[in-house]
């Protein structure tokens, strides 16, 4: 029967662009700061199994002294991910940062705020923290979920994908709110799945 034959051409079709399409592309994850064999993990977990991509565990290092903002007790988001994205990562492509520590950004006209995590869009280096991942006492495998999904989302964004308004999709903004991560399917929307990202400034940053 034809519709038969069109949902099974429809079903290969998403089978084929399940990925983000950049199977070539080489991730590394690192630890900055003390972080857990489990949270290391469950970084790499989010990203084989939403961009079907394979990450490196790479060994660890501090959190740039430079970067801590004493007055908030944290450190300065984007500072951090500068750091990462010059550091000289041989045979990959991408970096991923991994921390315990809570970390922010300044926005324009409004005043700092803690973030989940924060990424160049297009670009090589995300940046992922553990710290606010707890919200809600939820159990620690919830937490684990938690930052695969926002390691998937950050490393979607220096793959090229922006942000998604479709309902359920892991590239939803999620505002600085926990509820939106949790809200989402963990997957990509079938538009995010065959997305084909255009090259922005090299200076653009997105976080959830």
């Amino acid at each position: 029967m034809p519709w038969l034959y069109t949902q099974m051409l429809l079903v290969i079709t998403l089978s084929i662009g399940c990925s983000t399409q950049h199977n070539d592309i080489r991730i590394a994850v690192m630890a900055l700061g003390p972080v857990s064999d489990r949270q290391i993990d469950a970084v790499v977990d989010g990203v084989q199994k939403v961009h079907h991509l394979r990450a490196t565990i790479l060994p660890g290092k501090s959190m740039p002294s430079s970067a801590y903002v004493r007055s908030r007790d944290r450190y300065d988001g984007n500072a951090v991910l500068a750091d990462l994205s010059s550091i000289q990562v041989r045979d990959f492509d991408k970096v991923i940062g991994v921390t315990n520590f809570d970390i922010g950004i300044n926005r324009d006209g409004e005043r700092a705020s803690g973030i989940m995590g924060i990424a160049e869009l297009d670009g090589r280096a995300a940046l992922v923290s553990t710290h606010r991942l707890s919200f809600g006492g939820v159990s620690p495998s919830k937490q684990m979920e938690r930052l695969s999904r926002v390691a998937a989302h950050e490393c979607g964004h220096t793959l090229g994908l922006p942000h998604c308004a479709r309902k359920g999709c892991l590239m939803n903004d999620a505002r600085g709110a926990i509820a939106t991560i949790d809200a989402t399917s963990g997957r990509l929307c079938v538009s995010c799945r065959f997305y084909r990202p255009f090259r922005l400034k090299d200076d653009a940053l997105v976080n959830p």
